[in-house]
């Protein structure tokens, strides 16, 4: 059994004021995963490569992360009234 896969590994969902855990080797709990646009699912699982840290991952990985963790900070400012109309 890999260490991303014991039970008791989990990791808060990043996307802001979400309380959920989720397990460590998925990104954000589903309800969240399912909010990022389509696009950005299919980028995030297109250059994710098991067993990457932040160190190894491709930057097209990077990239990925980085767009799909804006959208959610934009999308949390959104629903709590203070986004851009």
């Amino acid at each position: 059994m890999t260490a991303a896969r014991r039970p008791g590994r989990s990791h808060s969902c990043p996307w802001p004021g979400c309380p959920q855990l989720t397990r460590a080797s998925y990104l954000m709990c589903r309800a969240h995963w399912y909010a990022l646009p389509f696009a950005i699912r299919e980028r995030i699982l297109a250059t994710y490569r098991p067993g990457q840290t932040v160190l190894t991952a491709s930057p097209e990985y990077l990239e990925a992360l980085h767009d799909a963790l804006a959208y959610a900070r934009r999308a949390a400012l959104k629903d709590r009234g203070e986004g851009q109309p």
